[in-house]
């Protein structure tokens, strides 16, 4: 079963979590980026349980719909990327997740929940899996820096180049000679 946590953020915190669910007698198969997945089914007795346990260490379990929102919105912003090669700038994708995932008054709340969620905003979820991409794109397609920028709609190679180095900690160059 998946939920989600909040406070969940680093390293110290997922081994806490784990900790908590597996001193609840449950297998935790992952916890990290406030995901925390459990091997088995557990009643609604056993959440309000893990519920309590979290909330006693500083963590808050959330609700299954804002999981559902920020899965929903991690397929849109995923597909977009291999699909597409383009996601709009933040606050126009904003807009747009909110209206996809029907929450066109307010096009902050899918970000708000996404930020609560995941502890990182839409911005770097997307910056992080462009350059996946384009990792990929580097290793497994063969492509240059020039065909990937301009594949994925960026300003220019210098630009790509910068958020890779940004988001890799290296460059293109050094991530090149390591594959």
């Amino acid at each position: 079963m998946k939920f989600y946590v909040s406070g969940m953020n680093y390293y110290d915190a997922e081994l806490r979590v784990r900790n908590i669910v597996e001193l609840l007698g449950h297998h935790c198969c992952s916890a990290q980026n406030g995901e925390l997945v459990i091997g088995n089914n557990i009643n609604g007795e056993e959440e309000e349980e893990l519920r309590k346990a979290l909330k006693q260490d500083g963590f808050k379990l959330l609700p299954k719909f804002k999981a559902d929102i920020v899965d929903d919105a991690k397929k849109i912003i995923i597909d977009k990327i291999h699909n597409c090669g383009e996601v709009l700038f933040e606050k126009d994708f904003r807009k747009y997740l909110s209206k996809e995932l029907g929450y066109k008054k307010n096009s902050n709340f899918v970000a708000d929940v996404f930020v609560e969620v995941t502890g990182i905003p839409i911005y770097q979820f997307i910056l992080y899996h462009k350059i996946e991409l384009v990792k990929k794109m580097l290793v497994v397609d063969r492509l240059s820096l020039t065909d990937i920028a301009e594949k994925l709609k960026y300003k220019s190679v210098p630009h790509l180049s910068a958020q890779f180095k940004k988001v890799a900690n290296m460059t293109v160059t050094a991530f090149l000679k390591t594959n």
